[in-house]
């Protein structure tokens, strides 16, 4: 327990950042501080004249994720970076880990995981970023993907 009252073993979470994991093109990303991750489609409302009904046109869906994390020992730890640049197609999974580091289930019903998964991502921008005033060195990458699996 620490100062502040915190104990993992005792804590009551369905998710929590303790126990999430990114993973890009089979490889867990470390250091990762933010992730943000979306899914949607174009719809467009069409309506009859003389009538009040509404009708929906959809599109297919598309994802954009969002990521940063700290860089460790080397830069350009993303993997599938190399990949997209060839015009292959990664997968980008994001994951809560079914067992917290004391083997305790925090996940679902039976201990399993939760994951999202994204198919045929490809990076659509690679960042670097660091100021004097902070202590640490930032990348970033962002990826667009074809479809989205529970």
């Amino acid at each position: 327990m620490d100062i502040l009252g915190y104990n993992p073993k005792e804590a009551n979470r369905i998710m929590s950042s303790d126990y999430a994991i990114v993973t890009i093109d089979g490889s867990q990303a470390g250091l990762v501080q933010s992730v943000q991750a979306g899914y949607g489609h174009q719809v467009i409302p069409r309506f009859e004249a003389g009538s009040h009904h509404i009708y929906y046109v959809t599109g297919q869906g598309i994802g954009n994720i969002s990521a940063s994390r700290a860089v460790g020992v080397d830069f350009v730890a993303w993997q599938g970076i190399d990949k997209s640049a060839n015009g292959e197609l990664i997968p980008v999974t994001i994951e809560s880990n079914a067992t917290g580091s004391f083997g305790e289930s925090f996940v679902g019903a039976g201990g399993q995981t939760k994951s999202l998964k994204y198919r045929g991502g490809v990076i659509q921008n690679y960042t670097v970023a660091f100021n004097v005033s902070g202590l640490d060195v930032s990348e970033s990458v962002q990826v667009m993907c074809a479809s989205l699996e529970k």
